[in-house]
């Protein structure tokens, strides 16, 4: 399979305030597909692969810094606790790169309980690059990272997120906002795919005085494709 990354914007309504570089597998020279999860299911498929993905990911994350805008990169379960991944962001600081340049999401598949991966996710958040976590509401469990790996952010899960219009979704996204707010936090909403969505959340929030939201889905774009930090191998 070959693999490349697209960018997609993060908004805050207004203008893009950030990226997130998203592995997706390239159709050819100029077009990559819209879903990762053909991706993802290579990756899992072999030790070594998911890691390699992050890795190219956060070159190409280390190569935007300059632009001055964050970006943000997906920390798979393979990496957690890689040290060499470590080093490369300690060689980032180094080099006199703002680390709040790079956003690390955590998938929500990483348990949160042992104390290794606290420590690691503790050492990197010392460093000064934030964490949030990724697809929250997606499994309970997000509330227990919640609370052991204390985030910078969370991403709310696409999959609440589009149906935003139902009254009751709104209502647990508004438990979320509010608790953003009460520990000032930053958030993400994830996957909004048209304005009737985005109307709702922002609704939402004028109500409730959160000014902190922020929107990623395909009403803002779906990406556009990274010419740096390419990665290849053989299909299988």
């Amino acid at each position: 399979m070959q693999y490349g990354f697209v960018c997609q914007p993060i908004s805050n309504g207004i203008e893009t305030v950030a990226y997130e570089i998203l592995a997706r597998e390239l159709i050819d020279d100029d077009r990559a597909a819209i879903a990762s999860s053909s991706v993802l299911q290579w990756a899992r498929a072999e030790v070594g692969r998911l890691r390699s993905i992050d890795r190219d990911a956060l070159e190409l994350a280390i190569a935007s810094a300059p632009a001055g805008i964050p970006h943000h990169i997906n920390i798979s379960v393979e990496t957690v606790g890689d040290y060499g991944y470590f080093a490369e962001l300690g060689r980032m600081l180094l080099d006199g790169i703002d680390p709040s340049l790079i956003v690390l999401e955590i998938s929500e598949a990483i348990d949160p309980t042992p104390e290794s991966t606290q420590r690691w996710i503790g050492q990197i958040k010392g460093m000064g690059f934030p964490v949030v976590l990724d697809d929250f509401g997606h499994h309970h469990g997000n509330n227990r990272a919640l609370n052991l790996l204390d985030p910078a952010g969370i991403k709310i899960d696409g999959e609440i997120v589009r149906h935003a219009t139902e009254k009751r979704i709104l209502k647990i996204i508004e438990k979320d906002l509010r608790f953003c707010q009460e520990q000032e936090l930053f958030c993400v909403a994830e996957h909004v795919a048209n304005e009737a969505i985005y109307r709702e959340l922002v609704k939402l929030c004028d109500r409730i005085g959160f000014d902190k939201l922020l929107y990623q889905g395909w009403h803002f774009k779906a990406g556009e494709l990274c010419r740096k930090g390419q990665g290849h191998a053989n299909r299988h």
